[in-house]
């Protein structure tokens, strides 16, 4: 490869001002549950919110292991990064702030700041990674390029 695949990443995700991706969980049952959500990107590592009385949220409570995916569109090709791994809560309140406004994440549109006590706040921990470059048909198995 000429570029690493985080750079690719980091490329892609920049284009997007609030990425999408679908978090996959398991609920009570064992059954999957996949939604979409606002993906932030910082200093190489991922993260989401969520609001702590959800479903989404009940269900990590129970099982941390999480899968998500994220597209990527460079016409007439589309690829996508692939993570699969576990989340930790951030208590931390000037680490979700420094992050959510780096990312411009709209926090005061779904809740009163960081400090609101129905904000959750997630890291994601890698333990595979995959990646898929727009137009090819292959993905790459990724996860050393990426830190946990």
């Amino acid at each position: 490869m000429t570029s690493s695949a985080l750079d690719e990443v980091r490329e892609c995700l920049s284009q997007k001002e609030l990425p999408i991706a679908y978090l996959a969980t398991v609920d009570a049952d064992g059954a999957p549950q996949v939604r979409p959500l606002t993906l932030m990107f910082y200093r190489d590592s991922f993260y989401f919110a969520t609001f702590r009385k959800s479903h989404k949220a009940q269900q990590i409570s129970r099982d941390k292991r999480v899968e998500f995916v994220t597209m990527f569109h460079n016409d007439p090709f589309t690829g996508y990064i692939r993570v699969m791994g576990t989340v930790q809560e951030i208590p931390d309140l000037s680490i979700r702030l420094e992050i959510t406004t780096a990312c411009k994440y709209p926090v005061t549109e779904y809740w009163k700041g960081v400090d609101d006590p129905d904000f959750l706040f997630f890291k994601a921990a890698p333990v595979r990674v995959k990646y898929n470059r727009p137009g090819e048909f292959d993905e790459l198995d990724v996860t050393e390029e990426f830190p946990t």
